[in-house]
């Protein structure tokens, strides 16, 4: 399989960063499952739905004693079989909506950035707790719709079906779960910042019918480079590389009071 910069569609491929937003972008979603090194243990059977490309998956392979990732196209298995291998991972495919294990099989469920990319959020809640074991931890993360949309518009990115509000999150997660924590990431300084400046200097605003969902994805991965070259500030020149350097996970935090203008939100439930 050919080796993509960095953006294949929706799903982010860690290999050259095009500009700051994607590097940032990726240490965004890997500092996910950094956060899931609180639930650590190697007596655990944990199930990921929606892993991506595979290299989260890796990073917390050795955080339980064994992983399956569960994607529903072909393609992102084959590319993760080969490209981040491991004894105790298992990458396979579904349908996307009834997850093939039994009742209470998991010790830990983790999901990031995939519910707003389902046809029906409550079965796919629904499902995640009937495999989970009684006491086990379900772990969800999602874009917080209040700083990207303005109230009642629909989701820019055309793989979104929705996005979720703090309250829109807690709404549909205690309808399954009485035991939650919901908190929202922030970026420190810079980091929020270029987040914020990303989504207001988005192609959102400069196609209000959407025609650019109708583009190919290899000439509009061409016009997000070119569209970043233009504005210089977010593109990574060479003597700007020090800026990889710069910011790590460590660079993002998590709040559980103030959760309205972050940019991910957590929920943490627990199968009582």
């Amino acid at each position: 399989m050919s080796e993509i910069t960095s953006r294949d569609g929706e799903r982010l491929i860690p290999e050259k960063f095009d500009s700051k937003n994607d590097y940032l972008a990726f240490l965004k979603h890997l500092y996910a499952y950094t956060f899931l090194g609180k639930y650590k243990n190697k007596n655990h059977i944990a199930l990921e739905i929606g892993f991506g490309t595979g290299y989260g998956t890796k990073f917390s392979s050795s955080f339980f004693s064994k992983i399956i990732g569960l994607e529903v196209d072909p393609e992102p298995i084959s590319y993760a079989q080969k490209k981040y291998p491991e004894s105790n991972i298992e990458y396979k495919q579904y349908n996307g909506s009834i997850l093939p294990f039994p009742d209470n099989f998991f010790d830990i469920v983790y999901s990031f950035q995939v519910i707003e990319h389902v046809t029906s959020d409550s079965d796919f809640l629904s499902e995640a707790r009937r495999v989970l074991k009684t006491g086990g931890i379900l772990v969800i993360t999602t874009p917080n719709r209040n700083y990207r949309l303005k109230p009642g518009e629909k989701p820019k990115n055309k793989f979104h079906l929705r996005e979720y509000s703090p309250d829109d999150l807690k709404n549909i997660g205690e309808k399954f779960f009485q035991s939650y924590s919901l908190s929202g990431l922030y970026g420190k300084g810079e980091v929020h910042q270029i987040e914020l400046d990303r989504v207001k200097s988005g192609l959102g605003h400069l196609d209000p019918l959407g025609i650019r969902h109708l583009l190919p994805v290899a000439f509009k991965l061409k016009l997000k480079k070119m569209m970043n070259f233009l504005k210089g500030h977010s593109t990574l020149k060479i003597e700007d590389q020090d800026f990889m350097t710069r910011y790590s996970t460590e660079d993002y935090f998590l709040d559980e009071k103030n959760i309205s203008d972050s940019l991910d939100l957590y929920f943490v439930a627990k199968k009582s």
